[in-house]
């Protein structure tokens, strides 16, 4: 990940503002950069509240089998999950390096390395279904190519990982 101070935005009407942003580089499964995903945020680190706060550029190929990789596969076992910010609080939370897919659409199509022998798929709890039924169809697919898998949602309908350990943190009363 990497931090943009005045990145450029610009509207789906056209209107030019800069905001900080965070950058992730998309990966194919050959580790070779497919595009570029850009997150705006305010000065204090929050998403900005624009229409589409998230930006994939242009891809360089298609957008199969892609990850923000955010860590190596940790004595071959791998998390997968849909957003950046779901990924990061669902390896701190599981303790498991875990790679954003950006998309439920590309999390399905996500196939693991050869050295991943234990996939961890974290799904969205979305109220139309889309990322359990996403999480599922990659469970489906990387079982039939023999690796094992476990998925997991969180219970609340509308959750992902990130609302999770949001939850969590407000129970225990940590910042």
């Amino acid at each position: 990940l990497r931090y943009h101070p005045a990145l450029p935005h610009v509207d789906d009407d056209g209107v030019r503002t800069v905001h900080p942003a965070m950058l992730a580089q998309v990966l194919g499964d050959d580790r070779k950069p497919v595009t570029l995903h850009r997150t705006w945020l305010t000065p204090d680190g929050q998403k900005a509240a624009l229409k589409t706060a998230k930006k994939l550029m242009t891809p360089t190929r298609k957008m199969r089998n892609v990850a923000i990789r955010l860590g190596a596969p940790d004595h071959g076992w791998l998390g997968v999950a849909e957003g950046i910010e779901t990924a990061l609080a669902a390896g701190a939370k599981h303790r498991i390096p875990v790679w954003s897919c950006c998309s439920a659409g590309m999390l399905q199509t996500f196939r693991p390395p050869p050295e991943v022998t234990l996939l961890c798929i974290f799904g969205d709890n979305d109220r139309s279904f889309t990322g359990q039924a996403a999480a599922y169809e990659l469970a489906r697919a990387v079982t039939n190519l023999g690796v094992e898998c476990r998925v997991m949602i969180p219970e609340t309908t509308g959750d992902d990982w990130a609302s999770k350990v949001e939850e969590d943190r407000a129970e225990r009363g940590s910042p």
